[in-house]
């Protein structure tokens, strides 16, 4: 079963010039009536092909996520600018100022 979805995957992507989601592969399938429209469907099809590209036997190229926005690490040259931002950023308790109780 798999090794069949395997390949009816490799043949819609070869259907196409350029990337395409992994949505837009899954709703090929289910319109095929090769998958069901079920979020275990789905699921399971985000399984085998992350493993099927590790694999090599999918291109990875071959998918893309337009509605990913790249994570970006924050990152400071050094101590003195990385306390600069915590300041703006981390709101002040009453531990910051000793002056205060609650």
């Amino acid at each position: 079963m798999k090794r069949d979805l395997l390949a009816t995957c490799q043949a819609v992507l070869a259907e196409y010039d350029g990337a395409i989601t992994l949505r837009q592969l899954y709703y090929r399938l289910v319109a095929a009536q090769v998958i069901p429209k079920s979020a275990k469907a789905y699921s399971q099809l985000k399984t085998n092909t992350a493993n099927w590209r590790k694999a090599g036997r999918l291109d990875p190229d071959a998918f893309c996520d337009l509605t990913r926005e790249a994570i970006r690490t924050s990152a400071w040259p050094n101590l003195p600018s990385f306390a600069r931002h915590a300041e703006k950023v981390i709101p002040a308790g009453p531990l910051a100022d000793p002056s205060r109780t609650s």
